[in-house]
């Protein structure tokens, strides 16, 4: 599984590296065609982009999931938003959850983690995050 996260300028440096494309949806399955060890199960790769929508390459597919952005008046600090999001959904993953359950579930955590001066949800995602850690060690 590969995500990535607001790296806008590498996953273009990437693509165009290895010439795949401008258009996101098909750099995205493009890099879920791409060969690796275990064949037994297909490649999920996402690619978040902040407020904008969140793509999903999976098995031949891509899907596009919308993100409510967060008012402007409302944000705080963004700080650590792809972090969150990817530590919510692993956690979910390695509960079992198939990908688009876990997407539905961390979509909007970033936003209501970064619009309060009181980071009240971070505890919890630390905790889980620790706990994806653990799982995938052992």
């Amino acid at each position: 599984m590969l995500i990535t996260y607001s790296v806008t300028r590498a996953r273009q440096a990437y693509a165009k590296k290895h010439d795949l494309g401008e258009d996101l949806k098909e750099v995205a399955l493009k890099v879920a065609a791409m060969p690796k060890k275990d064949e037994s199960r297909p490649r999920t790769v996402i690619f978040t982009q902040g407020s904008g929508s969140t793509i999903v390459a999976y098995n031949g597919t891509v899907t596009e999931y919308a993100v409510d952005p967060l008012a402007k008046e409302l944000l705080v600090d963004t700080n650590g938003a792809g972090d969150a999001f990817v530590g919510g959904f692993l956690s979910e993953l390695v509960q079992g959850k198939d990908v688009e359950d876990c997407l539905r579930l961390v979509i909007g955590l970033p936003s209501t983690l970064f619009s309060s001066q009181e980071p009240l949800l971070m505890k919890h995602a630390h905790t889980r995050l620790k706990c994806c850690v653990q799982c995938l060690l052992y």
